[in-house]
This record gives C-alpha cells, structure tokens and sequence, in this order.
C-alpha cells in the first residue's frame, strides 16, 4: 500500500497565470452546468484534469480498495514509520502521498478512523500516530516558520501547515 501511495510521479510545474486560468474557465463551465444550462458532457473538457494536477486528482487515477479495518492499520503502521518510508522518496513524493491519506478531498482512507466498525482502541493508536508525522518527519524536514503556502518552502510545510485544516473528522462527526 506505501507504493500506492508514494509511488507516483509529480505534477508538472506551471505558472500560476495557467492555473488562475484554467481554475476561472473551470468555474465559469461549472456554473454553467448548475443552471442546467449545458450537461456534463458539454463541459467535460473544460474541467478536465491537467498534466500539473496531482495524479489522485486525474480521471484514471487508481483507487485501492481496502477493508476499512486494514486502512486503519495500514495508516498506524505507515505513520509510525514514516522516517523509514521517506527515506526512499522525495519531500515532494511524500507530501503528495500524506494528502492523499488525510485529505478526504483526494481519498476517502481518512473516514476509516471514525468508523465504529474498527475497534476503538485500533482507530485511537492510528490518531496516535498522528504525532510520529510531526516527531519523526516534519520536525526534521519543515521549516520552523511555516509562511504562507504560494511561498517557496519545503514541500512538506504544505501538508503540515494544512494538516488539521483538511482532516475532516470535526464535520464528519458533528454532520454524519
């Protein structure tokens, strides 16, 4: 499962004028599609997903599916060794695959530690191995000042300075 999550190429840089671009034309077409105005297809190449667009976010992306309880573990085993694991990827490699576990925004893995299903001493260690990220990767890797995300930085600081702005377990709870 680390390679699912690791093991992927970068987006491509891009110039924010391209990305401004594209996200307004992007808006412009959804809006369009609200008002029933045109159907998805019409718009579908308008929204498609661009080569500098993280890899979870493309249409092909791959998705493992795995049982709930084996996600669970699977994130306490791989946060509790995650120095181990970012030793054969890059920053830029290991901050995109850490969104793509907390962010519920590019998968759905993050659900499995609210799920009454898995025991809850299971779920606990998991939130518990929140804190080996920080201890054992982001200590060592971030900058002490975290700035402002359009700043250069080390790519980690994005994951770190956003980490509990995308965890979605406050509205999962409170709005199941």
């Amino acid at each position: 499962m680390v390679r699912h999550v690791f093991d992927h190429p970068l987006p491509e840089p891009v110039d924010n004028d391209v990305r401004i671009a594209y996200y307004e034309k992007s808006k412009r077409a959804l809006a369009r599609l609200q008002t029933g105005e045109v159907t998805f297809e019409d718009i579908r190449e308008d929204i498609k997903p661009q080569p500098w667009h993280e890899w979870y976010n493309q249409w092909d992306a791959p998705y493992l599916e795995v049982q709930t309880r084996d996600t669970v573990a699977y994130i306490t085993r791989a946060f509790n060794s995650i120095d181990q694991i970012a030793e054969n990827y890059s920053d830029s490699q290991m901050n995109q695959g850490i969104c793509y576990i907390i962010n519920n925004g590019c998968s759905d893995y993050i659900f499995s530690l609210i799920d009454a299903s898995v025991p809850e001493n299971q779920r606990i260690a998991a939130v518990y191995s929140f804190y080996s990220i920080y201890k054992k990767l982001y200590d060592k890797k971030c900058q002490s000042d975290l700035g402002h995300l359009d700043e250069e930085r080390n790519p980690l600081n994005r994951t770190c300075y956003m980490w509990f702005d995308v965890l979605p377990y406050i509205w999962k709870i409170r709005y199941p």
